[in-house]
Parts: structure tokens; sequence; C-alpha cells
């Protein structure tokens, strides 16, 4: 093969992996490659997450951190916020300030977790959920299974993409 030839294939392959990490279409078994160091998920509420334990417990990945990230925990808290209003506005205002005054920890904590969710995936291109990051490097749409989406990506580290 000659060197042209060489450069157009790795130009070719290296323009489908991500297209096809994307579509969730690359199928591989788990390899001996090393563990992600990270894992972010990006997720709304709702969507289940299946394999969260085997990911954080599993040996093989003894020394990765998973963060998930529900994209929509803001919506949800001013969702709440702005539950049974009055149609004077001056009223409605009071009445929601009041209710952030006394916002409980847990849906500050939501609200924060978002916030930071939000910003991580702006800052990885992420576009839509459900998204699972491994490492900052790839990312592996539509899959909410945590196991099957470190086949996707190990398989693309080894270059065993289908």
């Amino acid at each position: 093969m000659s060197k042209t030839s060489e450069l157009n294939h790795a130009v070719s392959f290296s323009l489908m992996v991500p297209v096809l990490l994307s579509w969730g279409i690359v199928h591989a078994a788990s390899t001996g490659t090393n563990p992600p160091h990270i894992i972010d998920v990006f997720i709304s509420n709702g969507l289940p997450i299946n394999g969260k334990n085997a990911i954080t417990s599993g040996t093989s990945l003894g020394g990765t951190d998973l963060h998930v990230y529900h994209l929509n925990g803001i919506q949800l808290v001013e969702t709440d916020l702005s539950k049974v209003l009055t149609g004077d506005p001056e009223q409605s205002k009071r009445l929601i300030m009041q209710r952030i005054q006394v916002l409980d920890e847990q849906s500050r904590a939501r609200m924060r977790r978002s916030a930071i969710g939000l910003a991580m995936a702006m800052q990885y291109g992420v576009d839509r959920v459900p998204a699972i990051v491994f490492d900052g490097q790839a990312v592996v749409y539509g899959i909410t299974d945590l196991q099957a989406a470190l086949a996707y990506y190990q398989a693309w580290r080894t270059g065993d993409a289908l």
C-alpha cells in the first residue's frame, strides 16, 4: 500500500470513529486496555443509568472516577419554586423570593451539580443527552448502560471498532 493510500485510510478511519461512537453502532467486548480515569455522564432526570455499580466496584476500574450530571436539575427546582403562583406579578415575585430563601440543601446541591454539569458539557462540546465522556477524549451518545459505553470506548482505543 502506498504512503498516500495509507494516509487516506488513516484519515478516513479517524473521521469515522467519532461518528461510529456517537451513533452507538460500535460493538466490541471489553479488552485489556487501560481503564479510563474519569467517566462523566450527562443525563436528564428520568433516564436510568445502568451499570453504575459495576463501574464503581469493578476491580479493573477501581481507580475510575465516575461523575453523573443531571442537566435539568435547575429546571426541576425552578418548576417547584413556580408552583401555585398568583396572577399578581409582584406578589408572585415575593413568593418566589421567600421560597428561594428557605430552599433546602438538597435542592441547592441539585442546582449546583446541574450548573457544574452544564459547564462541563459545554466544555466537552456535548450537544445532547444521554452522553458519556471518557477521560475528556471520547463521547458515546444515546446509551445509558455504562458497561456498553465502556466497551465502545475501549474498542475505539484499541482500534477494534466494527
